[in-house]
């Protein structure tokens, strides 16, 4: 028969709070009690009942009196939540304002992802000059809301990057990059090539979160730029570790990715990383995450301050245990605040794993179903703006990881292609100045 052991123990202020871990399975239950001594439940019986239970003073009595003679265990002087943490709750909300330093970072991309998308045509295509006609139909794909007379002033503006002149043999125009463009192209390629093994290991880490470790194949290059995965992730690097990774395609019309081979060295997020680090120098050695209430830091915007109620709510719900993305969760219902803490869990642990600790709603949305996210992601979120905030500036949803920002500045800009997108920012800051001197080069040399 599988056993529930008690697993760990630790007092809180509303309640002494027990971890159950269900054998052989990883699965986990919570309970709040005074006094308690657990001796075993069958796991049918846990699933059923003990996550069932309504953890709130005005059922508590009736709940114990119908239930503690179909449990084999004894409970003396029971003394459950006044929250209930399994079952549906509502959850008071924090007035969203905006955010001003992370606007500005939102602002900033606007003027750089739309020169880029033009880029990675040239680098999907392999090709060094193109017919100026197939962008201008494509404009909008790319994001350049603009009309197609506009749209050519608008790639004139960037002649650090792009070069337009009539093709000799058709005598039409086409588009080609500049030297400098090249040159960063071929630097950014050798820095996916060193950074191989890092991606392969991100790459891992992102399906052993994803429900039966797959997903679909397309979805991961999609969002390859927020990863800093090369385009041809999926076709170029993956085939080279048939040992961990397996394309199939099964008669759907995409291919789905799955993981073959699960490491437990790697089922570490970073926050408990973070979290054990903190401890080591505070003096800590052996230093628990799982099961342990492990708060997320919380930033607001200026101006914002949770009222007390919210503020009482947060104050419990951060005393939840941890939930890490690489457990099994299979017996945390939905709409309430143990899954609002996995949610977060989950969500800290992908924006992590971004280079900018930033990625947009909408691309997010397409992992809904592999990550087990809410279906209003946005309006989730929202429910706990003191650890992320959403930017809705440039006509897209960014998803930001408060902590990992000082006001707009990313508190960590290690990754090489941080600063091989500063070279880009530059060549795309200074376009508009270089076509104005040549302008102004031209005309005086007409007087």
């Amino acid at each position: 028969m599988d056993s529930v052991f008690v697993l760990r123990s630790f007092y809180l202020d509303f309640g002494h709070f027990v971890m159950l871990q269900i054998f052989p399975k990883e699965t986990f239950v919570y309970l709040g009690f005074k006094d308690t001594d657990i001796l075993s439940v069958s796991l049918s019986m846990a699933r059923t009942t003990l996550l069932q239970l309504v953890f709130s003073s005005s059922s508590c009595s009736s709940l114990v009196q119908s239930s503690t003679k179909k449990l084999p265990w004894r409970m003396n002087k029971v003394c459950f939540f006044s929250v209930c943490f399994n079952t549906t709750t509502s959850i008071p909300r924090i007035r969203i304002k905006k955010d001003p330093p992370l606007d500005a970072v939102s602002d900033k991309e606007k003027s750089i992802v739309p020169v880029l998308k033009i880029r990675d045509v040239f680098l999907h295509f392999k090709k060094e000059s193109m017919p100026f006609r197939f962008f201008t139909i494509r404009r909008r794909n790319l994001g350049i809301r603009t009309t197609e007379e506009r749209f050519e002033d608008f790639v004139r503006d960037y002649p650090t990057l792009f070069e337009i002149f009539i093709h000799p043999e058709e005598d039409l125009p086409w588009i080609k990059l500049t030297q400098e463009a090249i040159d960063l192209i071929k630097e950014e390629k050798m820095i996916h090539e060193n950074q191989e093994q890092e991606n392969v290991v991100k790459l891992r880490k992102m399906l052993m979160i994803s429900r039966n470790q797959k997903m679909r194949a397309n979805r991961i290059t999609m969002a390859a730029a927020f990863f800093g995965f090369p385009p041809d992730i999926v076709s170029r690097v993956v085939p080279k570790y048939p040992d961990l990774f397996e394309l199939s395609q099964n008669g759907k019309p995409y291919e789905t990715l799955e993981l073959l081979l699960w490491d437990e060295n790697l089922a570490e997020t970073e926050f408990e990383k973070t979290a054990k680090a903190n401890a080591l120098e505070s003096g800590f050695k052996d230093f628990e995450t799982r099961g342990y209430p492990l708060k997320f830091e919380t930033r607001y915007s200026p101006g914002v301050v949770p009222k007390q109620k919210a503020f009482a709510y947060l104050d419990k719900w951060q005393k939840l245990p941890y939930i890490s993305p690489y457990m099994d969760t299979e017996g945390i219902l939905d709409h309430t605040p143990l899954a609002d803490r996995r949610m977060v869990a989950v969500l800290h642990e992908v924006l992590s794993l971004t280079l900018e600790k930033k990625i947009t709603i909408e691309i997010l949305n397409h992992f809904r179903q592999e990550f087990n996210l809410p279906a209003n992601l946005y309006k989730a979120v929202n429910r706990y703006p003191g650890i992320f905030y959403v930017s809705v500036k440039g006509a897209v949803h960014t998803l930001y990881l408060r902590e990992a920002y000082e006001r707009q500045n990313l508190l960590e800009e290690s990754h090489p292609l941080l600063s091989l997108k500063k070279k880009y920012c530059k060549l795309v800051r200074n376009g508009p100045r270089v076509r104005s001197m040549v302008a102004n080069a031209v005309r005086n040399a007409k007087c």
